[in-house]
């Protein structure tokens, strides 16, 4: 019996890995793929690279505005990610057997919690930009005096 699981195991291993390298070799033929070209133009790709990316007087006068793009992808990566956590751990909570309010509510925030813990974060900062209509400096503090107002809403006023 268990000889016959670890065959079958190793069968399927071998299906799968099998049909991969047919779908490899498939699409190699459709695109005219040559592997012995490929690898022996990596070595001319480096050189190329480094004979074409190197640090100038032009890139330097650049760095500031990367840096902050940099930092904005950062914040807004961060207050995605805080926010999609915060909303996914209420609504899994609502859903929840032992804490729902009810059992169609319940069947409710556990879709809705479902759907927050897969966005991705990038969605999550175009939902934040159009939410917070504010700058990415921002986001992080507002995100978590909001979640903060979600819980208390009498601690921070009426807004």
């Amino acid at each position: 019996m268990l000889g016959n699981f670890f065959l079958r195991k190793r069968m399927n291993f071998l299906a799968y890995f099998g049909l991969l390298i047919i779908i490899a070799f498939v699409a190699g033929v459709i695109t005219e793929y040559d592997p012995v070209k490929g690898f022996t133009s990596i070595p001319k790709a480096i050189v190329w690279g480094f004979t074409n990316f190197y640090p100038n007087v032009e890139s330097f006068e650049k760095l500031p505005d990367i840096l902050q793009k940099i930092r904005e992808t950062l914040l807004v990566s961060v207050a995605a990610t805080v926010t999609g956590g915060a909303f996914a751990f209420l609504f899994a909570i609502f859903g929840a057997h032992t804490t729902r309010f009810n059992v169609f509510l319940g069947a409710i925030s556990r879709g809705i919690a479902i759907v927050f813990r897969n966005i991705d974060f990038s969605a999550w900062a175009m939902i934040l930009l159009f939410v917070f209509r504010t700058e990415c400096d921002d986001w992080i503090f507002r995100v978590v005096f909001r979640i903060i107002w979600l819980f208390d809403p009498g601690l921070y006023g009426n807004h």
